[in-house]
Formats: structure tokens, sequence, C-alpha cells
């Protein structure tokens, strides 16, 4: 069976800062796979490689058979991710989080988002 991931060897490096050492990784379909570790340990950096936001240094990467460099946008298309910390801000309100939103939908989103006023 085809993994669904596959990292080979694969390295980055942000100036003097190693990201990824020689990391090789299958995911065969119908994994469940989450991604743990410390600050700094280069989860951000490995969704990165995998996602085509990025390069690595050396080594090869496959997503869906695609590699990443060529086929981002086709991979992005079909990939999900959920981070642990969403990207919303505490000092927002709900009518302002739901303007921010807005932006990522298509139009009529925020109307449909707008909270209903009911009088009592």
């Amino acid at each position: 069976m085809h993994p669904v991931i596959r990292l080979s060897s694969v390295s980055k490096r942000f100036g003097a800062v190693q990201a990824l050492d020689n990391v090789s990784l299958d995911i065969q379909p119908g994994t469940v796979c989450a991604v743990l570790g410390a600050n700094g340990a280069g989860k951000s950096t490995a969704i990165r490689l995998l996602l085509g936001f990025d390069p690595p240094n050396s080594g090869a990467i496959e997503v869906l058979g695609m590699n990443p460099r060529t086929h981002a946008l086709e991979i992005r298309t079909r990939c999900g991710y959920v981070s642990d910390a969403p990207p919303l801000y505490e000092w927002m309100t709900v009518e302002e989080i739901g303007w921010y939103s807005a932006g990522f939908y298509p139009t009529g989103y925020q109307a449909e988002y707008e909270p209903i006023n009911l009088s009592c």
C-alpha cells in the first residue's frame, strides 16, 4: 500500500537553526496521525513542508503521491489541518470574529453569521 504521506531523509534549516534533521516517516491510508512535541521540535516546519509552503533543504516528500514543490495547491485543496490554538483573538467580540472569519468564506457568510436579535 502506498503511504498518503512520505518523508524520506528530510532536513530543513533556517540559518543556524536545524528545524528538521534527516526525518523519515510513512503514514499509511486510514491512519489517524497526531503530531505532538515540544515547542521548537519541528512540527509546524514539517507541516509547512508537506503543504508546499517551504521546500526542504534535502530529502524527498510525497503527499497523496504528489510532490509539494510542484503540486502544492492540489495538495492543499485535498488536505485539512486542525491547530490546537485557533487563530482567534481573545479580545474580539462574537460579532468581530464573524467579520474576521467572513474574509475566508464566500459572499453572504457574514450575513448568515450575524446573531439573531430576539426581543423578549
